[in-house]
């Protein structure tokens, strides 16, 4: 129980930390922490973490072939966060979300 209670404390702190951080990305006052990451591992660590949270759906993953990014993790696992979240929220009780991850070939 103090496990469950301590995970949505720090929910709430990331939920706060986030909505400070969408007002300073809207204002242009967020420096973005770049850091080269597997994709792959951060969208597997937020599904173990959201799985805790839901009782009523199943979180099937299907990895990409992808290769390592940079991105700012923080603000890429709030998005993240934010998506299967909604996807747990908006599904009917018992049934599977799935999340699939596949590279995408335009060079930026």
């Amino acid at each position: 129980m103090l496990q469950t209670m301590d995970g949505q404390v720090t929910r709430l702190t990331e939920l706060i930390r986030t909505l400070l951080d969408t007002t300073a990305l809207s204002t242009g006052n967020i420096p973005m922490k770049m850091e080269m990451a597997d994709m792959n591992s951060i969208i597997t660590e937020q599904i173990a973490d959201l799985e805790k949270i839901t009782k009523n759906h199943r979180l099937i993953y299907h990895p990409g072939n992808l290769r390592p990014v940079a991105i700012d993790k923080r603000l890429i696992e709030q998005v993240l966060i934010n998506l299967i979240s909604n996807a747990i929220k908006y599904s009917p009780a018992g049934s599977d979300i799935i999340i699939s991850a596949t590279e995408n070939e335009k060079k930026l």
